[in-house]
């Protein structure tokens, strides 16, 4: 898999995640509200910090509209305690729903959903009631088919990943085949369908993942060139 799949696999997951960090902190630095009480939208103290979200008075309570310059609806949501509790909306310029879901105590329920410009499907992940893992991350080409779909379980660990082109052919894949040991199989394919790596590893807490055993890198055309 090329480096540009890498990056953009790694930016879905962190737009996936950032509302659910925007609001894992309900305790606020008195001097950084006084600064940002009259700035509208999502705020933080510092790149590691809770993100919080400002109405025209302060920290948003109850229920709130945020609109674009031109007048247009950009948010709709209610808040309790700085977040947001139950369903929210964005909307494009255009009026159209942009990202949806429903949020209780700084976790998301049921499914979220991120549309394209043209309303349709971008991106769902379904929800564990209560919040934690197990959440299923499907995102989607504009043209309706699936561009990359992860599992985490319960614990938080991977159970399979893969990313497609938009032709549906797999270019990358890691899932798991020894649930005791956290032992997963992995490859990824050139453009050409070609392998470009296969190959196991094993994932711990201490360590992270670890390679085992021999893996294999191939050129272009499909020649072992390492192993």
């Amino acid at each position: 898999m090329n480096w540009a799949c890498k990056i953009v696999l790694s930016l879905l997951f962190f737009g996936s995640s950032i509302a659910v960090l925007a609001q894992s902190d309900s305790v606020l630095n008195a001097g950084f509200i006084s600064m940002l009480k009259t700035k509208e939208g999502w705020h933080s103290a510092g790149p590691d910090a809770a993100f919080y979200r400002y109405c025209e008075n302060g920290l948003c309570q109850g229920d709130y509209l945020y609109y674009y310059e031109s007048g247009a609806s950009k948010h709709r949501g209610f808040y309790k305690d700085v977040l947001i509790y139950g369903k929210y909306f964005d909307y494009n310029q255009n009026g159209q729903i942009e990202d949806s879901g429903e949020i209780y105590f700084g976790h998301w329920v049921d499914t979220s959903w991120r549309y394209y410009p043209s309303g349709k499907l971008q991106r769902m992940c379904v929800h564990l009631t209560g919040g934690g893992y197990g959440s299923p991350l499907i995102s989607y080409y504009e043209n309706g088919q699936v561009e990359d779909y992860e599992y985490l379980d319960t614990q938080g660990y991977f159970r399979f990943r893969y990313m497609l082109e938009e032709n549906g052919d797999t270019i990358y894949a890691e899932y798991l085949i020894d649930e005791k040991n956290l032992t997963y199989e992995n490859y990824s394919r050139y453009d050409n369908g070609q392998l470009e790596y296969e190959g196991q590893t094993m994932y711990s807490l201490k360590t992270g993942y670890k390679n085992l055993g021999t893996w294999k890198n191939y050129n272009e055309d499909g020649e072992l060139i390492e192993s």
